[in-house]
């Protein structure tokens, strides 16, 4: 999976790949898609990434919680320019049992929480290998989150569960994350609705 993304913010679990300006603070009732990271809540973490985060091996919180982040592989991801004038981290992929880069958050910021939201900035290479990972959230194979730019069969799919495959909530678009520009996902988990919509752009897939 090639990625380069840029923004993860209102979420609670650990994902697999993330990038440059990354937030996190907790759902709130009545959640609407943010147009911009600035239109989000205060983060319990934030992390700007830099060159010297890959080459110490500890990406800073600099939300003052101290809940500092590691990059795994880091020696095969690369700061490249995003859309904005600004630097994203462009991460090759892979997840905890391959050789990619990805970003591993600590796990206490899901400590008594249950409802999320993931809002990420990303441009997708748009290579097919199906069941990419935008983003891989939980504890283990039957409890987790995750979102994929292209699954089985083509299209832009985010799950939840909390019994393995065979239990998951799908939402599936109409066709593939789209291709090398940047793009707003956003996926909100709201348990006492029991809703999982996914927004890109903003507008619902």
């Amino acid at each position: 999976m090639e990625l380069s993304i840029k923004e993860l913010a209102r979420t609670g679990v650990l994902p697999v790949a993330l990038a440059t300006t990354l937030a996190i603070s907790l759902s709130a009732p009545g959640f609407a898609p943010p147009a911009a990271a600035a239109d989000l809540p205060a983060a319990v973490v934030h992390y700007q990434f830099g060159a010297d985060d890959l080459a110490t091996g500890v990406v800073a919180d600099t939300s003052g919680n101290g809940l500092d982040a590691t990059p795994v592989n880091g020696a095969s991801a690369a700061l490249v320019a995003d859309a904005d004038g600004g630097t994203a981290l462009d991460l090759p992929g892979g997840g905890p049992s391959s050789t990619g880069a990805y970003l591993r958050l600590p796990p206490q910021i899901l400590v008594g929480q249950t409802d999320l939201t993931v809002s990420i900035r990303v441009r997708w290479a748009g290579t097919t290998t199906p069941w990419q990972w935008i983003y891989a959230l939980g504890t283990d194979t039957n409890r987790y989150l995750f979102s994929t730019p292209y699954h089985g069969e083509g299209r832009l799919r985010s799950a939840v569960t909390v019994s393995g495959g065979g239990g998951e909530a799908q939402v599936t678009g109409s066709a593939a994350l789209p291709a090398g520009v940047w793009r707003t996902l956003t996926v909100p988990l709201d348990t006492s609705a029991d809703r999982l919509p996914t927004y890109l752009d903003g507008a619902a897939v």
